[in-house]
């Protein structure tokens, strides 16, 4: 796992296209500083930054500074060791979203991941796989057969894949030349069902390695510049990559004279971060048993959840932490109401990348990482299995909008309604919060959590 970067840098907002709300003057501005001024604040006990220790790297959790390149190394294929299921199929069925949030969480401070973009990676594979291997790929993202796989995965990358480039979804397979075979017809599916791009290589090559770079970098537009640092194990037969990229403006905008420094009681102590303001504008708003959270929208019809805890005195962590994948599903999907809202909340900006193996284990998914028992003959005559699984993300929030990418790759090796009040709610998010982008249709893009900034 490389750095995290959670730098304090500007959800922005500009005020031309403020729905309803007009122009912010000197006069709103007072109005609005006079409301945030009798806002209780809450500073969380102070606690120490946890380290990554993922297969990928080891490197501090969260550290803000200018970003940099960060990238995720691929390990070699080692002896296949099961892992007991923290999870039950019921649990797992539709849960997706909510099972990476929580494994996640565990090993990460500040953590931007992409559930959409780990589903079209392995939707590629499971396409090839045949019996329990391909039974336990489909449980895990809730489909009832390898037809309803193949539906909707056309389906999303038909509706997010845009020409504007605010939505851009990228798919490819990267075949070994040491492959020995590669069945036409799981080909042709790569093709019609998942749109992707083909290419042959010696993917145990440095030469592999710039390329692959190359193509995902170009697919999400220099956000995620390289996803391997080193070649493949000489075992890899298949690379399945996705790329998914992210670019819009909000529909109610920031000004910039309204971001100013103000106090985020983060894990790590309190410090001063630019902060952006809105006056009192109306927002979809929802308050469950522990969780409350506003929706902002983005111009395309996406939108951006961020959630607080509902008590000052909880912290987000220790909430999904402890809820089971039905609590939390309920508490990210609660009924929302228009209202009135004051809001708050931080500039960040925020890297990721690690092995999802681990995680995918936990939640079920054991035969298809097995040398000796798993099952890809749809894809070869050789014994294929899943060697690693790695993603990398970013997002940035800023003055203009949210840009935002992830890359996915699967090795595949062989053995050998409530009335607005007269009072705004005050939506100050000066405390660790979760955030999730979802497309127009409800899918969910990206998702993480802030806990702390530096200086």
């Amino acid at each position: 796992m490389k750095k995290l970067f959670c730098r304090a840098a500007a959800l922005l907002i500009s005020t031309a296209a403020l729905a309803g709300c007009g122009q912010f003057t000197e006069e709103t501005s007072q109005v609005y500083l006079e409301e945030a001024s009798d806002i209780t604040t809450f500073e969380a006990p102070v606690s120490e930054a946890t380290t990554s220790e993922a297969t990928v790297s080891e490197a501090p959790i969260s550290e803000v500074t200018t970003p940099e390149t960060t990238a995720s190394e691929t390990v070699p294929a080692t002896e296949f060791m099961p892992v007991e299921a923290a999870y039950t199929t019921g649990d797992i069925s539709g849960s997706f979203d909510g099972a990476f949030l929580k494994e996640t969480l565990k090993k990460n401070e500040n953590f931007v991941i992409s559930p959409l973009s780990a589903k079209l990676a392995l939707n590629m594979a499971a396409l090839g796989a045949e019996e329990n291997t391909e039974k336990e790929l489909l449980e895990l993202f809730g489909y009832a057969d390898s037809e309803a796989l193949k539906a909707e995965s056309k389906r999303l990358i038909e509706e997010l894949d845009r020409e504007d480039g605010t939505l851009t979804v990228n798919n490819s397979v990267w075949v070994s030349d040491k492959l020995e075979t590669l069945n036409e017809s799981y080909s042709q599916e790569l093709t019609d069902v998942m749109s992707a791009e083909s290419f042959n290589a010696d993917l145990t090559s440095q030469g592999f390695v710039n390329d692959l770079n190359g193509w995902v970098n170009e697919n999400t537009n220099g956000l995620i510049p390289q996803l391997l640092s080193q070649p493949l194990d000489e075992s890899a037969r298949l690379a399945l990559v996705n790329t998914l990229y992210f670019n819009n403006k909000w529909q109610h905008e920031f000004d910039s004279y309204s971001t100013h420094d103000a106090d985020f009681y983060g894990v790590n102590g309190t410090k001063q971060v630019p902060t952006m303001h809105l006056g009192t504008t109306d927002f979809d708003y929802a308050e469950g048993k522990k969780l409350k959270s506003v929706v902002l929208p983005y111009k395309d019809g996406s939108r951006m959840k961020v959630y607080l805890p509902v008590s000052e005195t909880e912290s987000i962590a220790d909430i999904i932490g402890e809820m089971s994948l039905e609590e939390l599903s309920a508490e990210l999907e609660a009924s929302y109401t228009q209202q009135k809202v004051v809001l708050a909340l931080p500039k960040f900006e925020c890297d990721y990348s690690g092995s999802l193996k681990e995680m995918l284990q936990l939640l079920g998914v054991s035969q298809a990482f097995d040398p000796n028992n798993a099952r890809f003959g749809k894809i070869s005559d050789e014994q294929l299995y899943i060697s690693e699984v790695i993603q990398a993300a970013k997002i940035k929030c800023d003055e203009g909008g949210t840009e935002a990418a992830a890359a996915t790759i699967v090795t595949v090796a062989t053995t050998c309604a409530v009335k607005d009040p007269i009072i705004p709610i005050q939506f100050i998010v000066d405390r660790p919060f979760l955030y999730e982008i979802e497309a127009p249709s409800g899918e969910t893009l990206f998702m993480g959590v802030i806990q702390s900034f530096t200086e």
